[in-house]
């Protein structure tokens, strides 16, 4: 009998305290708003039994700009309670709400309208454009708070951003530029050809010049350690020749890897910059590759593991205040 009535106040304990488990509410859920726009959210908290329960004061931030009250996309104005757009995209704004001393948060999916494109450039850079190469464009867009933003696919997130956004397509005057499905550009023949873009209802040309490729060899070379370990820097060198034999100074060759893992249920991993370096992070055989073009060149290297260990020595602890635990 005694233990019936345990495990009847357990259960009673237990069920108050799914109860009492509350989670925020708010109408930043899915906002969109414009540029500059101020907002005053509604926010509050529930428990599992759908009871309402005011905050005795609430707190908002930016997430990418956690305890910073003027993050770059939205800027929180603490003795109103306001939000304003600042930024446009998606982002994610935490909630807090504090009640008896206690605290609870949830982040919410807020949407800052894209102003109106007023005017497009075009930019291809001031280097010259081989056939079999991509064109890299990018673009300068003035919109109609005379903001500038240079939107570039190869160089920057912002590009998916932006164009996800907005009405976008690309076509070329004729067939000596091949665009995919990706809105890449690849110089297919020499000669010209006139890009037009539409953006947002906007339309902007410009004219490309198109040089034969004179790249018809590369040759390769590294300099690396007898045994190459994980964590060791390879330095490549390429010269692009053309068909006569003479040295190209003024074409950017690309460094690429590809590898494949001595352990199979490990991936290969690398990194490689464009000035030539390459570390493997994974023990396993690498293919190196310089190319222009269609032309290109590679070696393959064993990367082993180093197996060097130490004894790691606590020196001391520190907190992390910029984080949510579901961030690590």
């Amino acid at each position: 009998m005694k233990n019936k009535f345990l495990i009847l106040i357990l259960s009673l304990f237990i069920t108050t305290l799914i109860a009492q488990e509350k989670s925020v509410i708010s109408d930043l859920d899915e906002l969109k708003l414009d540029i500059g726009q101020i907002y005053k959210p509604t926010t509050y908290s529930v428990d599992n039994s759908g009871k309402k329960y005011d905050c005795e004061r609430q707190y908002y931030y930016y997430k990418k700009g956690a305890f910073n009250m003027n993050g770059k996309a939205i800027e929180y104005d603490r003795a109103s309670g306001t939000i304003k757009a600042v930024e446009p995209g998606y982002h994610e704004v935490v909630a807090i709400c504090y009640r008896s001393g206690k605290s609870i948060r949830r982040t919410f999916n807020v949407t800052i309208n894209y102003p109106k494109v007023k005017s497009i450039d075009i930019i291809t850079g001031n280097e010259p454009i081989y056939t079999d190469t991509y064109v890299p464009l990018s673009y300068k867009i003035t919109d109609q708070m005379d903001v500038v933003r240079d939107i570039n696919y190869w160089k920057s997130d912002n590009a998916e951003r932006y164009f996800s956004n907005l009405e976008f397509s690309i076509n070329s005057s004729n067939d000596k530029l091949n665009i995919d499905d990706s809105n890449n550009v690849l110089a297919l023949e020499s000669g010209s050809s006139t890009i037009t873009v539409i953006f947002d209802g906007i339309k902007s040309s410009r004219t490309i010049n198109i040089e034969r490729n004179p790249v018809a060899k590369i040759n390769l070379s590294l300099q690396k350690p007898e045994k190459v370990r994980t964590g060791d820097v390879i330095n490549l060198k390429a010269d692009a020749y053309d068909k006569k034999g003479n040295v190209i100074s003024d074409v950017k060759i690309k460094y690429s890897f590809t590898g494949k893992s001595f352990d199979k249920s490990n991936s290969a991993s690398g990194l490689i910059l464009q000035d030539g370096r390459f570390v493997g992070d994974v023990p396993g055989k690498y293919i190196l590759t310089a190319s222009f073009g269609n032309t290109s060149k590679s070696k393959i290297i064993n990367v082993f593991q180093r197996k060097v260990q130490r004894e790691v020595k606590k020196i001391g602890a520190g907190s992390v205040n910029d984080k949510h635990t579901s961030d690590f």
